[in-house]
């Protein structure tokens, strides 16, 4: 559709974005839209998703945290090097090394 359209597509998909989705339906469809921004390739959404980074993810629901997750990955996909992404990466990488532990401990206990 952008190639079609040009920025003005994409401009208009950006606007749609939500990061901060009420319902299943929705969260899916921000993750489907994130990925498609992806796979367009248009760099000048690049600075548009860079500001729905959050560094701090221990504030996030989980709804939020697999956003960023996506959103992360979309970024890489268009070229983005910023370093704000390593440090979305490594914290969600923590977290859920966190989640994983308190999982298995309350497994195992009686």
């Amino acid at each position: 559709m952008a190639r079609q359209g040009g920025m003005h597509v994409v401009e208009q998909l950006l606007k749609l974005l939500n990061p901060h989705p009420r319902s299943h339906y929705a969260f899916d469809f921000q993750l489907r839209l994130l990925e498609a921004l992806g796979n367009l390739g248009e760099k000048q959404a690049i600075g548009r998703l860079a500001q729905l980074l959050v560094l701090k993810l221990d504030i996030c629901a989980i709804y939020e945290r697999i956003f960023q997750e996506y959103l992360v990955r979309t970024l890489r996909q268009l070229g983005d090097t910023r370093t704000e992404l390593e440090v979305v990466e490594t914290a969600l990488h923590q977290l859920a090394a966190t989640t994983i532990r308190k999982m298995r401990l309350e497994v195992s206990l009686p």
